[in-house]
């Protein structure tokens, strides 16, 4: 297992991960442990239309945060792993908006998939104000962080929760995609350090 990263974004987005993780704590703590006060209330099992809430609002998440690494990274290694992103994601939730047509499945946004549609919101915003060298470590870092917390929340959560065979599939495929974004994310994070090591302004090979 690799060192879980403890590097956060600079600014409003420094507890973006440690926010949602406690929102989680605190849906899948058991009944007689109430969640600690201002946190959302224990959601367990989560229905279907929550589970696809959940994933879908994931899925976005990762898309748009990655649209603007296309847009303001110079790094190949970067954009084609934002590409990659883009493209695997939008795929995902193709397949995902097909299970939920053809399965009768609405989409019910919970107090936790409103937070991290919100919290990519505040992490769109930090990225948009960064550039170089630094805005390649604070996305990737990012996508690390953000794919450690959804694999959790898939293995703990929403799988356990999901009933529906079809919808279990698709967490399954979603699970497996993710579990290779952030290998490459985290192989991509080492270059990094070590351009940085190499010097500002260009990337050294070692």
């Amino acid at each position: 297992m690799h060192p879980r990263t403890s590097r956060f974004l600079p600014g409003s987005a420094a507890s973006l991960i440690p926010a949602i993780a406690l929102s989680v704590a605190a849906c899948t703590q058991t009944a007689e442990t109430p969640p600690p006060a201002g946190q959302p209330a224990p959601v367990a099992p989560f229905s279907a239309p929550a589970i696809a809430s959940m994933a879908m609002v994931t899925n976005n998440a990762e898309i748009q945060e990655s649209q603007i690494a296309l847009q303001r990274s110079t790094n190949e290694s970067v954009r084609q792993f934002a590409q990659r992103m883009v493209t695997d994601h939008q795929y995902l939730n193709q397949q995902l908006g097909r299970v939920m047509s053809e399965e009768r499945i609405g989409s019910e946004m919970i107090p936790l998939s409103q937070q991290v549609q919100d919290e990519s919101r505040n992490a769109q915003q930090t990225l948009q104000g960064l550039s170089g060298a630094d805005f390649d470590r604070a996305y990737i870092d990012r996508q690390i962080q953000l794919h450690e917390w959804a694999i959790s929340m898939i293995d703990d959560t929403l799988l356990p929760s999901a009933t529906n065979s079809d919808l279990r599939s698709v967490l399954e495929t979603t699970r497996a995609t993710m579990s290779e974004h952030l290998q490459q994310a985290r192989q991509i994070r080492a270059t990094l350090n070590q351009s940085n090591q190499g010097g500002s302004g260009h990337h050294g090979h070692h």
